[in-house]
């Protein structure tokens, strides 16, 4: 869970909230370089028991424009109420704002002036309002959702959401401790059961990756990745990205050496390789990495870890075989046989 604590401008009641909306426009008039921001809720809706990161909760879909924002980010937000109006209060600062009040909030960066998203998400784990304090049983709440800009200054806010949550316990289920995963093992696994894309370079900024994330180019001339949202997913630093296979990224440095990035955006590898080369069977891949000096290919799995070394003359010297094992060559054009662990077999 990200923490912006940004608090509600209406918290105050309706007439209040009119009253400080209209004062956050006014100052929006005079935003940087004199540029307006503005935005409109369209409309909201609720799906109840959603389950993300391995707790059940609410799952708030927002549909809102957004203008004067291109390459800025902003925040969406939600506050809840009991159905006097009285903010829900929370010891957590996970979910809360200066005040001590129940909120889950969320970038966006939008790469349109004018954007539309149909359907931006805020999550509420229903474990976070086990921790309230209320009695046990049924309740009548509500929420808001807020806009906010780059400035943190909100300009746009919803009408209260009314919904009914029945507290069963004071168990806080996110403090159950959840099984350990081998974070290697499992994006071997993802790798095998995730959709198979078409290896594909930004080229243009907007450009729609086939795993639904975006090209974004810089005035610099830089790129990065952006997901759905339109959040940064990688740094804009790079001269090069290629989305590969898997959805993780190849990308290039300013000084013309190359690294791999996960989906995440997050490095598997360093970033001194020549070139980069994803081998696949389709239920297994591993990725070359092409030195400098074309001497010595270091072959890796999905995690980054090495699996053994051999000759680099590209992809013709190792073949990954149909049981996962690496079949390699070496200078004098001698063939062996690794497995996964980089355990020679013959």
């Amino acid at each position: 869970m990200k923490k912006y604590f940004l608090s509600n401008a209406g918290n105050g009641g309706i007439v209040k909230h009119i009253i400080l909306f209209f004062l956050v426009v006014i100052n929006c008039s005079v935003n940087t370089f004199g540029q307006t921001t503005s935005s409109n809720i369209d409309s909201i809706w609720v799906n109840h028991g959603a389950t993300q990161n391995n707790q059940s909760g609410m799952l708030i879909n927002i549909k809102f424009t957004i203008n004067g924002m291109q390459n800025r980010q902003g925040i969406c937000a939600a506050w809840f109420y009991f159905s006097d109006g009285t903010p829900l209060k929370i010891n957590n600062s996970q979910y809360s704002t200066p005040d001590g009040s129940f909120t889950v909030q969320e970038r966006f960066n939008p790469i349109y002036d004018n954007a539309v998203y149909n359907g931006f998400k805020l999550f509420m784990p229903y474990s976070a309002l086990n921790m309230i304090n209320m009695s046990i049983g049924s309740h009548n709440l509500m929420f808001m959702v807020g806009i906010f800009d780059h400035n943190n200054m909100q300009i746009a806010s919803s009408s209260y959401q009314n919904f009914n949550y029945n507290k069963t316990n004071n168990t806080v289920e996110s403090n159950k401790k959840q099984p350990e995963v081998d974070e290697c093992e499992q994006k071997k696994k993802d790798h095998v059961t995730s959709p198979k894309y078409t290896e594909t370079e930004c080229k243009q900024s907007g450009q729609l990756l086939p795993n639904g994330c975006y090209c974004r180019q810089t005035h610099r001339g830089t790129w990065a990745v952006a997901d759905k949202n339109g959040n940064n997913i990688t740094s804009n630093i790079y001269e090069s990205i290629v989305m590969m296979p898997n959805g993780s990224y190849k990308v290039e440095n300013h000084r013309y050496t190359w690294a791999v990035l996960d989906s995440n955006g997050k490095a598997i590898t360093g970033n001194t390789y020549a070139g980069i080369t994803y081998l696949s069977n389709g239920d297994h891949a591993v990725y070359l990495l092409h030195p400098n000096n074309g001497e010595t290919m270091t072959i890796v799995d999905l995690c980054g870890k090495v699996i053994t070394r051999s000759y680099d003359c590209g992809s013709k010297c190792a073949e990954l075989l149909e049981n996962g094992n690496l079949r390699v060559q070496d200078r004098n054009g001698r063939w062996s046989v690794i497995d996964q662990k980089g355990n020679r077999l013959f």
